[in-house]
């Protein structure tokens, strides 16, 4: 009898020991897939402008004169190995239409809603200003201006695509389709990969960073840095 409880002590006391390591291996598998799943995007992106003379997909166009809704997942889709209809590229919910996993959802994301991914925008609506790679226009008949990727100046530095997990966020969808600023990320904790969450970037590479790093002379509220077009952020 006290021959198997040593045992079941000895088990015990390994298991203590394993968990927490086996749990942070999976979240680092998880992080490790999610970022190859932002690079597989970013080719996307670059397939995109190639067809569309250097023009990048926009963030989100809600047509409330049609009433249609087209988003970048929507843009990026065929040029990703995932054809749609017209009727499935304007509607708000494409999740029951996507083969397989959606490359736009990190493993780690547990909400079910197909999209992890959110386009940069860094809009300071005091101005009227989008400072970052997407644009977007709503309850408008005209899309949105384009942006060229022959015009931006760093693609090294200036990020594209990011993670946020909202409530809201869904393949398809025009909701947190785009985001802002650091602020309205941050608030969904914990963090995707805490202390991290991951960026794509331009160029076509991803990585892991802290959402409140790299905001260069701006604020989590109005960021600078690797959220804006301009090199000298």
């Amino acid at each position: 009898m006290i021959e198997l409880l040593v045992v079941v002590s000895i088990i015990a006391l390994l298991i203590a020991i394993l968990l927490p390591s086996l749990t942070r291996a999976r979240q680092v598998a998880q992080q490790t897939v999610c970022l190859a799943n932002m690079r597989q995007v970013g080719v996307g992106y670059a397939l995109y402008a190639n067809a569309n003379k250097t023009q990048l997909p926009w963030g989100y166009w809600y047509n409330n004169v049609a009433n249609t809704h087209i988003e970048f997942d929507d843009l990026l889709f065929p040029y990703l190995g995932q054809q749609l209809t017209y009727q499935q590229q304007i509607g708000t919910d494409l999740r029951s239409v996507i083969s397989g996993k959606s490359v736009f959802e990190c493993p780690a994301d547990k909400r079910g809603m197909g999209r992890t991914y959110s386009m940069a925008r860094t809009a300071d609506f005091s101005v009227g200003q989008s400072y970052g790679v997407a644009t977007s226009s709503y309850l408008s008949a005209n899309p949105p201006s384009p942006r060229y990727i022959t015009e931006l100046r760093r693609p090294a530095d200036l990020m594209i695509l990011l993670e946020r997990p909202s409530q809201y966020n869904r393949l398809g969808d025009d909701n947190t389709s785009v985001t802002d600023s650091p602020d309205q990320i941050t608030i969904y904790v914990p963090w995707l990969h805490d202390p991290q969450l991951n960026f794509l970037f331009v160029d076509g590479h991803a990585a892991g960073m802290s959402p409140t790093d790299n905001i260069g002379n701006g604020t989590t509220a109005f960021p600078r840095g690797m959220w804006t077009r301009d090199p000298n952020d």
